[in-house]
């Protein structure tokens, strides 16, 4: 379930809910597609969140480089992101791990004799 997320210029990050924790996926804005390689499973929705803020402040950052335009602001709240990032993952012991979801089950057939 789609719990929420944050949005960078290029790329949405978003945040579901599973039953082993919270998965973090990275969207492109102009196609709809998942970055299935840069999928990151978390035990704590806190930190999947702070991941999500920190990846999209960052992916601002970069955007706003590539424009040449002044990232003083975009630098300091990219800082401030994984400075968040860094101190909650270290108070809750939580590292995440990269993430891949489970194959499709396909349903099982009887064959009778």
């Amino acid at each position: 379930m789609w719990i929420g997320g944050a949005e960078g210029t290029g790329y949405r990050y978003e945040v579901i809910a599973l039953v082993d924790g919270y998965v973090v996926q990275m969207r492109d804005l102009s196609t709809g597609v998942v970055d299935a390689a840069e999928t990151r499973l978390f035990r704590t929705a806190r930190v999947a969140f702070a991941h999500a803020h920190a990846m999209a402040a960052i992916d601002r950052f970069a955007a706003t480089l590539l424009d040449m335009q002044d990232a003083a602001s975009e630098r300091r709240d990219a800082q401030r992101s994984e400075q968040t990032l860094r101190a909650l993952k270290e108070q809750l012991n939580d590292e995440g791990s990269l993430y891949a979801p489970p194959p499709e089950q396909t349903p099982s057939s009887c064959v009778y004799h």
